[in-house]
């Protein structure tokens, strides 16, 4: 092989190694998550030498309050159906919260793990400011026509039709689309040194509780993927029986992952597995718990690679989720004024927001409580368009 080509699929190599690739932090439908090794990369042996080392020297105090980090939802659809309602976003955001500032439910957690259970000290809002410092609900919503199918990587960049990073020092990207019939989601790490990148990318089918999925329903998808933003590894990462597979020591180190509901216990290398845990593979409803050690080690990415997130004076977007509203639209198609029908008696002010087929916002109009609305679309270009109500969507055709 020539020099210069070998060359080059070395610097090839290496930049996969750094920068990372979607596949190695995923999680597929068909064994939930694709990041079977964490990776053994310079970049990678360095940030557990810093990890290490600040363990050792420092520790967060319990009983204050908790981080809270600003999230900023990038939902990229290709249909109405995948262009997710606000209420399924902060149901979402629930599950996230008491995952991560919840009390574990100790009661579901067997007794042997129970006291390693932990609070993690973290709370996650809708951004309310954006890296402009104007007001925003902390919501992107992008029509997007992906080039193949599964994940494209044009979701990243807002002049490949996706949604650029918001500032990634100080808020939280999530990006919502459809990646497919396997993967779940995928996740950068704290060490990444791709800002544009850096985030979490979660399938439109498995963000927030889904009726439709029956193994992973209740949003978990984001909470495991969450954990490896924070700098968490799944438990038998790196592989064996050794005891810092993870990283963490109050996690057992087990040989491999668990998949489905396993009846307890389950065993492997000689040790009780803690296949419960948020870190491992199990349906939702088998995900419960993180614990101390977890804890602790997230305090130290986010200290060491994150400073950034909750260190600002946090604005949280100031909504309410309204399940079960609903509207009609007519005439439609409509030349010119078009009426906007909503029973919404109990609620006090609507904003009803216009928005053309490339997730445009082409204007907002506050209402006060009543049954219906007219809306004067002559100033806009034929086509189709895309009309909210709360966390509601309509299609109507401008003729």
């Amino acid at each position: 092989m020539p020099h210069s080509t070998l060359s080059f699929l070395i610097r090839i190599m290496f930049l996969l190694l750094c920068t990372g690739i979607p596949r190695l932090y995923a999680q597929h439908a068909d064994f939930r998550c694709g990041n079977d090794n964490a990776g053994q990369s310079q970049v990678l042996t360095m940030a557990e030498q810093r990890i290490s080392a600040y363990q050792q020297l420092a520790s967060r105090p319990t009983g204050l309050d908790p981080v809270i980090i600003p999230v900023v939802i990038h939902i990229l659809f290709t249909n109405e159906s995948e262009n997710i309602p606000d209420e399924k976003i902060l149901a979402q955001l629930d599950v996230l919260n008491q995952a991560y500032n919840g009390k574990p439910q100790l009661a579901a957690i067997p007794q042997e793990f129970q006291s390693f259970a932990a609070d993690m000290d973290l709370k996650f809002c809708l951004a309310g400011t954006d890296p402009q410092g104007q007001p925003t609900d902390g919501i992107v919503r992008k029509a997007f026509a992906p080039s193949h199918p599964g994940f494209d990587s044009a979701i990243y960049y807002t002049h490949t039709g996706g949604s650029d990073a918001w500032d990634p020092a100080r808020y939280l990207n999530i990006w919502v689309t459809n990646l497919g019939d396997q993967l779940l989601g995928f996740s950068s790490y704290p060490w990444t040194d791709n800002r544009a990148t850096d985030g979490i990318v979660i399938n439109t089918r498995y963000f927030g509780p889904n009726e439709k999925s029956k193994r992973y329903n209740q949003g978990k998808t984001l909470v495991h993927e969450t954990g490896h933003y924070l700098g968490l590894f799944h438990l038998w990462d790196n592989g064996g029986c050794t005891t810092d597979n993870d990283q963490v020591d109050d996690t057992p180190p087990q040989a491999n992952s668990y998949m489905g509901m396993p009846v307890y216990p389950q065993y492997s290398c000689n040790t009780s597995n803690m296949y419960m845990n948020y870190l491992d593979y199990t349906d939702d409803a088998g995900l419960l718990f993180f614990t101390r050690g977890q804890q602790k080690r997230v305090k130290a990415c986010l200290s060491l690679y994150r400073p950034g997130l909750g260190a600002d004076v946090i604005t949280c977007a100031q909504r309410a989720a309204t399940p079960g509203l609903d509207f009609t639209l007519y005439p439609n198609p409509a030349s010119g004024i078009v009426n906007i029908a909503y029973p919404y008696g109990d609620y006090t002010e609507l904003e009803i927001q216009v928005y053309d087929i490339t997730g445009r916002k082409l204007g907002v109009t506050p209402v006060r409580t009543q049954d219906r609305h007219q809306l004067d679309l002559s100033g806009l270009s034929s086509g189709l368009y895309l009309v909210r109500v709360g966390g509601v969507s309509r299609k109507l055709i401008k003729k």
